[in-house]
């Protein structure tokens, strides 16, 4: 668990097939000077020892260009130049958003990612995504954000697609059952929660990294 201002957060990381080590999946939960918190959850293709040394320059580049408080569509718009010009043959996913602990405002973008879940009372819905494609596709597409206002009780949910694809099924399914485990999370069962989500959508994705993080607000 990790308090953040005006929120806690529980993440799960679980690497394909459960094996030691860490994948392409990133995520980071951090305060800015202004007080704001941003939260960014990614993906780089591939796998090995490739994918997590692109994966840790992306997070690196994006922690130092966020210190500019400049808002997610800026910060996707500068970490797809840095991909397009110095990362090569490198795609990834990615959702980068700021939380504003007084006005409880979510504002994100996305790079061709899953949308974030949003819990309310009980009711777990998929955040309409903002336009973005994925990092490292071309220059030529813009890439917008979108706000929310989160009230006390909800619970945020961001996410990697280890969580969702399988190979054996349909993707709307594995969305479909995280949106009916999400409506059950009990968020003071912390990390568990999250344990108990990974199992009801299949278990630990076999060939993809699984990463999940709750971010809750008190209420």
């Amino acid at each position: 668990s990790v308090d953040l201002p005006g929120a806690r957060m529980e993440v799960r990381y679980v690497p394909a097939g459960q094996k030691d080590g860490l994948g392409g999946d990133w995520y980071d939960a951090t305060t800015m000077p202004d007080g704001r918190v941003l939260l960014t959850i990614g993906d780089v293709s591939g796998h090995g020892l490739p994918a997590v040394t692109q994966m840790s320059r992306l997070r690196h580049a994006l922690g130092g260009l966020a210190m500019t408080g400049e808002p997610p569509d800026r910060l996707l718009t500068w970490l797809n130049h840095l991909v397009m010009h110095r990362f090569e043959e490198t795609t990834a996913t990615a959702v980068v958003g700021h939380l504003d602990p007084l006005s409880r405002v979510f504002t994100w973008s996305q790079a061709g990612h899953p949308a974030p879940i949003l819990v309310r009372d009980g009711t777990a819905v998929q955040l309409e995504p903002p336009s973005g494609i994925l990092l490292g596709a071309t220059l030529c597409e813009r890439y917008e954000r979108s706000a929310v206002r989160l009230r006390e009780g909800d619970t945020l949910l961001l996410f990697t697609d280890g969580l969702v694809e399988r190979r054996d099924r349909d993707i709307d399914e594995g969305f479909a059952l995280t949106l009916r485990a999400a409506s059950t999370l009990r968020r003071q069962d912390g990390e568990a929660a999250l344990d108990r989500l990974i199992q009801a959508v299949g278990g630990p994705n076999p060939e993809d990294d699984t990463c999940v993080l709750m971010v809750a607000l008190p209420g």
